[in-house]
């Protein structure tokens, strides 16, 4: 299992080479924020062991370990048997479950209840080619650069989202009520007309340091590189 979240402004619980030790023995349920604690509750009822954690599975003040393991990320993505994405969450303390704002059952004939489409969910989700106010309030988890090459390189990705659950994998999204989206195999003429607009719509995302810039681009970059001719350049 992995984890997509927004780090957000407040400190959250990390790794560090003063910390290392004490991490290897273990850490206390109630030293992890929200978000981390909801993950574990996540994992811990599929009934999986592990859940990899960025704060707390790279040293983070250690360049070295830093450069070994960001360039290991898209594995670790590519890899999990599924992603948990804080999607409606802007740091450590929003967590991944939320009281959602515009349930709206209705009563209809012979007792059947059923919730009409959340349109608005469906719009702000698919609509991330413009990442606009509205979008960033209501998804701020989508507006964050490495998060990016993390949706599109995890084989499976369960958002939890501010109106109700999001599974996105290799063969389409999926909300609660309906299908949003299917993907269909391309050429590698599609593929680089893809890249291209990929690009384009991670360069509106947000970095804290942009001299990640390319690095959180690089796992993604890899991938694509394996669907098309010729070799990937970065930089100036």
């Amino acid at each position: 299992m992995s984890l997509s979240h927004c780090w957000g402004l407040e400190q959250i619980i990390t790794t560090t080479t003063n910390t290392l030790q004490e991490r290897k023995v273990g850490i206390k349920l109630s030293d992890l924020s929200k978000t981390f604690r909801h993950a574990v509750e996540i994992t811990r009822g599929l009934g999986i062991r592990y859940l990899w954690i960025d704060s707390l599975c790279i040293i983070q003040d250690d360049m070295k370990d830093w450069e070994v393991e960001s360039a290991k990320m898209a594995d670790v993505y590519m890899n999990s048997q599924l992603n948990i994405a804080a999607t409606h969450s802007s740091s450590g303390k929003g967590g991944c479950f939320a009281e959602r704002w515009s349930l709206d059952n209705e009563e209809l004939e012979y007792k059947i209840y059923v919730r009409n489409a959340l349109h608005v969910a469906h719009d702000h989700f698919t609509r991330s080619m413009d990442y606009t106010n509205t979008m960033e309030l209501a998804s701020p988890l989508l507006s964050r650069a490495w998060v990016f090459q993390e949706r599109l390189l995890s084989v499976r990705t369960l958002h939890f989202h501010a109106e109700e659950l999001i599974w996105e994998c290799g063969s389409g999204i999926s909300c609660e009520c309906s299908r949003l989206e299917d993907y269909q195999g391309a050429t590698e003429s599609q593929v680089l007309d893809i890249w291209l607009e990929l690009v384009r719509e991670y360069c509106s995302l947000k970095l804290t340091k942009q001299i990640d810039r390319l690095t959180a681009l690089s796992g993604l970059a890899s991938r694509v590189a394996t669907r098309l001719s010729g070799e990937y350049l970065a930089g100036l």
